[in-house]
This record gives C-alpha cells, sequence and structure tokens, in this order.
C-alpha cells in the first residue's frame, strides 16, 4: 500500500509540473517557480514536521496540499499502524487532484498552441 501512496503522489507532482510548465515562457522560469512552489507545498503539508502536532487549524489548511494527503497516509501505515484499506481516500484524494490538475495544463497547453 505504501507503493500505491507513493504512485499516487508521484502522479499528482507531475500534473503539478506539467502544469507549470504550461504557465511559463522559459525553462529558468520553471526551475524556480518549481522549486518554490514545491518548498512552500511541503512546508504546508507537513514535510518538514509531522501534522498531527500542529494546532486543528493547521491540519485543515495543510489539507489543501497533496503533501498533506501524503503524508497523512505515510503516517498511518508506518507510524500508527493503520489497515491499508485506511489509506483509500488518501490515495483517491490525490489521483483527483493528479487528473484534475493535468486536465487544467493540457487545456492551457491546448489554448497556447
Amino acid at each position: 500500500m505504501i507503493a500505491l501512496v507513493t504512485l499516487a503522489m508521484l502522479a499528482a507532482a507531475i500534473s503539478c509540473t506539467l502544469l507549470i510548465a504550461a504557465f511559463v515562457r522559459t525553462e529558468r522560469a520553471s526551475d524556480s517557480l518549481t522549486i518554490l512552489i514545491s518548498l512552500v507545498l511541503a512546508m504546508i503539508g507537513g514535510c518538514w514536521w509531522p501534522l498531527f502536532i500542529l494546532p486543528d487549524w493547521m491540519r485543515t489548511l495543510a489539507k489543501i496540499t497533496p503533501h498533506a494527503w501524503a503524508n497523512e497516509a505515510f503516517n498511518n501505515l508506518m507510524l500508527f499502524g493503520a489497515e491499508p484499506s485506511s489509506v483509500f481516500t488518501n490515495v483517491a484524494v490525490l489521483l483527483g487532484v493528479a487528473v484534475v490538475v493535468a486536465v487544467i495544463a493540457s487545456r492551457r497547453v491546448q489554448v497556447r498552441s
């Protein structure tokens, strides 16, 4: 199940990268923006500290990032011994983000063409 969570997060990350690439004009801008966005989302999403130690409002804010959904799934599976079926919602959200963002990116690319 950890592999499934990893693949779902990877799909979300790739689609977000494609979205950034669809909006910028140069490779240098893409590199800079990708690093900036990934670091901010990682911070908000609990990659720098565990979300379960934060207040409720921060955990709620974190849910806007794919990172939070992946971190919650990893923590539940590896730290808290949860059943694999308990992270299906997390995987579904990550795959949903991947699909929605990829559709937006592809439409942006079609408009620019």
